[in-house]
């Protein structure tokens, strides 16, 4: 069984210690592409579950609004055809 094991994706981190604002938005644009390509790998490789282990995101408050907006950009982020799990302490 294939299995991806990713760790503290902090997608909307502000990232406000050590970049400007405007760099702060292309890191965080960065990592979500980066999870993007993560779960259109597993998909093309028969992955059965991506493991997340940590914060995907560091605020409760802003979750849906970051789900709401990746699911609209670039044709989303689609998880079909395996199990996707967090783990939090």
């Amino acid at each position: 069984m294939k299995i991806i094991h990713c760790a503290d994706i902090h997608a909307d981190s502000k990232m406000g210690t050590h970049f400007s604002k405007e760099n702060a938005e292309l890191r965080r644009n960065e990592i979500v592409d980066s999870f993007a390509k993560m779960v259109e790998f597993a998909r093309e490789n028969g992955v059965k579950a991506i493991i997340i282990a940590g914060d995907l995101f560091d605020t409760k408050e802003n979750q849906q609004k970051k789900i709401k907006y990746n699911s609209n950009r670039k044709g989303g982020i689609p998880i079909t055809g395996f199990r996707l799990f967090f783990i939090k302490k």
